[in-house]
């Protein structure tokens, strides 16, 4: 039977730590969507006129203008995107929008490019690109990777030239923290002195030698590769029925009895029903093909094999519903 959720994973630093005593920062923006089919703003006057003054700025002007504007397909949005620490010019963000006019959805729209400012009134920002919504928010939605940074922030204040990194996801185990510190100190043997503070905290301390360029220092730390120990999981969408799994997840030896209709059968060779998966599987993605090829898709019935599975204790994964 195996034993424990873990695997082995190489990541990002800076994709599972974070600075520590480092606050959020927001970069919020005004934006237009355009492309809508007809779900954009009805009697929004602010949006006629921004997209009068987007017109005007590539040099159409005249009376034509306002005749042939259908500001149905276009929706004015809020933007806004969050970060932590340090961000370096040409870095990626997810940019978050939201209709402030009587839209009925942003979904699928396009948001032209527009400047995020800082609250010093500063652009530090251009968000652009597809808009992409949830079934339930079609006002609201993000674009994925939208965001990209045209000049160098922090707000990194050293104490004594050390500042903590803290592991910021609860999956993460203690043992991690002493490989992240040989990690750096392999990579860093002459820069920094690390330091465990706790079981999700360390301390990393530039020597002296080291001290008038510091931020080129944290940002070298935080885009370092380290492979680590994560649990696995299998994340259901209880609405759709859409599951998000990694592909190599492990499984011991199982077998399964299904109550089948015949909405839903399983057929052997000679046309009968069978309701018995007497296979053999070593990880998840095998089970979710051979259930696929049979016609076992029904958001109904996957779940329920997965809690059996994971109950039995032969399912190598932790199963969360959202």
């Amino acid at each position: 039977m195996l034993i424990g959720f873990l695997s082995s994973i190489e990541v990002n630093l800076k994709d599972i730590i974070r600075l520590g005593g480092i606050k959020k920062n927001y970069f919020t923006g005004y934006g237009l969507v355009v492309g809508l089919r007809g779900t954009g703003d009805r009697r929004s006057l602010y949006t006629s006129e921004s997209l009068k003054n987007v017109l005007k700025n590539y040099g159409l002007k005249g009376t034509s203008l306002n005749r042939n504007l259908s500001p149905r397909n276009v929706a004015s949005v809020i933007i806004s995107a969050e970060t932590t620490g340090y961000l370096n010019s040409g870095d990626i963000v997810d940019i978050t929008v939201a209709s402030i006019g009587d839209a009925r959805s942003i979904d699928n729209g396009f948001l032209i490019p527009s400047s995020l400012r800082a609250a010093n009134g500063t652009t530090y920002i251009v968000g652009s690109g597809i808009i992409t919504t949830e079934r339930n928010h079609l006002t609201r939605g993000v674009v994925v990777s939208g965001g990209i940074v045209e000049r160098n922030f922090s707000d990194i204040a050293l104490n004594d030239y050390s500042f903590p990194l803290d592991l910021r996801i609860n999956s993460y185990y203690s043992g991690n923290v002493i490989d992240i510190k040989e990690k750096l100190l392999n990579d860093f043997p002459e820069l920094i002195r690390v330091d465990i503070l706790g079981e999700k905290r360390i301390a990393v301390n530039l020597v002296n030698q080291n001290q008038e360029n510091p931020e080129k220092i944290i940002s070298d730390i935080l885009n370092t590769d380290i492979e680590i120990d994560t649990r696995n999981k299998v994340v259901i969408d209880t609405e759709t029925g859409i599951i998000v799994s990694g592909e190599n997840i492990a499984i011991d030896s199982s077998y399964i009895s299904l109550p089948l209709d015949r909405s839903g059968f399983i057929e052997d060779d000679l046309g009968e029903i069978d309701n018995e998966i007497k296979s053999s599987f070593q990880t998840l993605g095998d089970l979710f093909d051979y259930l696929n090829r049979n016609g076992i898709a029904f958001k109904d019935r996957i779940p329920a094999i997965l809690y059996a599975l994971r109950k039995s204790g032969v399912l190598n994964a932790e199963i969360i519903l959202q």
